[in-house]
């Protein structure tokens, strides 16, 4: 038995171990955003006492939950998701009958476009959570598990996710590939991309569709807030060509709008200080603006 546990554990070494020590010193990792792993985690703990978020990456990366709840007396979780317009995050919620205290919603013209990740139906109990979060760890450090991170290498490819780190309500640092010039010059490729498409939904069918979720949550008591976060003028300009935001139909309790606190054609400070990419604040930009948030939630 012993001689069969080592041969064994020589095969692991020589087949598994040891290329995984030989690939982390030479091939660059891709890092990958939490998604399921993160709501499996988090949606259970979401309660009537809670101040949600939801959205896209601009508030996922933008909103830090710990520093709102250290200035507040609110319990504060961000379920935002990049590429997520929140409608699934909102059934979900529906579906399960969990009102939140207060759900903030983040907003940008491109939102109807997006296709969501079917959260409504995710299985949240423990043993599905715990299958998640192992999958993602296999996906974050292992190169056999995650291949993509060796086809890039190969084909001398380099990852632009580089990492995240996430907190224990939702928020999540993100460091991405080069300079902020070839960051900027990424997300204008991609959003003229989005912008010269032809979608399948408007954003008026989106307006009211969140009209109706809106109401809703309202009729139970919930606070519904909508909040546009800061966005370089580059990348407004290139989403006011799709959509102009107009939430006139949509009855939120409220708007945050960035432009209310911080003008960026009569700011002195360099975007590239302010924003990671042009499209999301900086850590450290993030955490003074989730400062004034907390301000206006008091």
């Amino acid at each position: 038995m012993l001689g069969f546990l080592k041969k064994t554990g020589l095969f692991l070494g020589i087949f598994f171990l040891l290329p995984e020590l030989v690939f982390n010193l030479i091939v660059p990792k891709i890092s990958y955003h939490q998604n399921y792993e993160k709501a499996a985690r988090l949606l259970p703990k979401v309660d009537e006492q809670t101040t949600l978020f939801i959205g896209a990456s601009r508030i996922e990366w933008g909103i830090k939950p710990l520093v709102i709840e250290g200035l507040t007396d609110r319990k504060v979780y961000n379920l935002a998701f990049p590429g997520s317009n929140g409608l699934d995050v909102l059934a979900y919620l529906k579906k399960h009958q969990i009102f939140p205290k207060e759900i903030i919603i983040g907003t940008a013209p491109l939102h109807f476009t997006v296709t969501n990740f079917d959260i409504e139906n995710l299985d949240t109990s423990f043993s599905n959570a715990f299958y998640l979060n192992a999958q993602y760890q296999f996906k974050k450090w292992s190169y056999l598990y995650e291949k993509r991170s060796l086809e890039y290498f190969y084909k001398r490819k380099k990852p632009f996710f580089l990492r995240h780190k996430y907190d224990k309500r939702g928020g999540v640092v993100v460091r991405e590939r080069g300079d902020y010039a070839e960051r900027l010059r990424f997300q204008q490729e991609d959003f003229a991309d989005v912008a010269g498409r032809k979608f399948k939904t408007s954003f008026e069918e989106y307006c009211s569709k969140m009209a109706q979720e809106i109401a809703f949550f309202q009729q139970k008591g919930v606070r519904v807030s909508a909040l546009i976060m800061p966005v370089c003028t580059e990348l407004r300009e290139i989403e006011n060509r799709v959509a102009e935001l107009d939430y006139s139909t949509v009855p939120f309790d409220k708007v945050f709008d960035f432009r209310t606190y911080y003008d960026p054609k009569k700011s002195q400070i360099p975007d590239a200080d302010i924003y990671v990419d042009c499209s999301h604040l900086s850590p450290e930009y993030a955490a003074e603006f989730s400062k004034i948030i907390a301000r206006e939630l008091q």
